[in-house]
């Protein structure tokens, strides 16, 4: 069995899929508010990471305070996930 066969039957371990999800949502300079919002689709190729926790990377704290990107925006964090 390939190695892409063998996740795609790990997956029903997990049960479905929520429906949202909570992210930090940057909102405005300085601001970033946990939020509840939908789930990404997960296409072909993809696979879906559930968190168990995160915390914001010194990068993302300059952005956010900075305001080196525009809002709104759910920036990549530093996490501990597991496949889903």
């Amino acid at each position: 069995m390939s190695a892409l066969g063998a996740m795609a039957g790990s997956t029903s371990t997990f049960g479905s899929n929520p429906k949202t999800m909570r992210a930090g949502v940057y909102r405005k300079k300085g601001i970033v508010r946990v939020e509840e919002v939908p789930v990404p689709e997960v296409g072909d190729g993809e696979v879906l990471i559930k968190v168990a926790a995160c915390g914001v990377c010194g990068t993302d704290i300059k952005k956010i305070f900075h305001a080196y990107v525009p809002p709104p925006q759910i920036l990549s964090l530093d996490m501990n996930w597991q496949a889903r």
